[in-house]
């Protein structure tokens, strides 16, 4: 009893998060769209799991081609394949379910949702500064490019102290 109730229990696992690209703000939906993108996909795979073809990965001889995708029907599996099939697509959608399964118990819960928003806040400042930090360091880069350009020639300091004092620039440069 003891032993299946551990079993029953839900681990906590990291939660792959998704940034906006644009601002570094978490990407969030509705729930019911999760709950239904995961459904949805569940449904589909079952359908074609009895009834239609899947899409499964075939290997070539050359290690360094990659696999290409091929349809094809369960029942024209090898048992290997369609174990491996059904675990994969098992795996996959329990992840999505996970999710579903984490997002609604945090419903009900404050907490998570001023973890969320906290969060974005905190990635979109991060985001913010990453950006104008990189917009400095170019506008450092273009400008230091135009100060070569628009240095003035140095100054000879000691032929004007020589031609002031005695009238004569005794270092006069030879190459002029």
């Amino acid at each position: 009893s003891n032993s299946r109730r551990r079993q029953e229990e839900v681990e906590p696992r990291p939660l792959e998060l998704s940034l906006n690209p644009e601002d570094g703000s978490l990407l969030t939906a509705p729930l019911s769209r999760v709950l239904i993108s995961a459904t949805d996909g569940l449904y589909t795979d079952l359908s074609n799991i009895a009834h239609g073809e899947l899409e499964v990965p075939t290997a070539s001889d050359d290690p360094e081609v990659p696999p290409t995708l091929k349809k094809e029907k369960m029942s024209n599996l090898s048992f290997a394949q369609r174990r491996h099939e059904l675990s994969w697509r098992l795996a996959q959608h329990g992840k999505a379910l996970m999710h579903v399964a984490s997002l609604t118990a945090a419903v009900h819960s404050t907490e998570m949702a001023k973890a969320t928003v906290v969060s974005t806040k905190a990635l979109k400042h991060a985001r913010t500064a990453w950006v104008q930090a990189d917009e400095a360091q170019d506008a450092l880069y273009f400008f230091h490019a135009q100060l070569f350009p628009a240095r003035q020639a140095p100054h000879d300091v000691y032929g004007a102290l020589d031609l002031l004092k005695e009238g004569q620039w005794k270092d006069l440069p030879t190459d002029l």
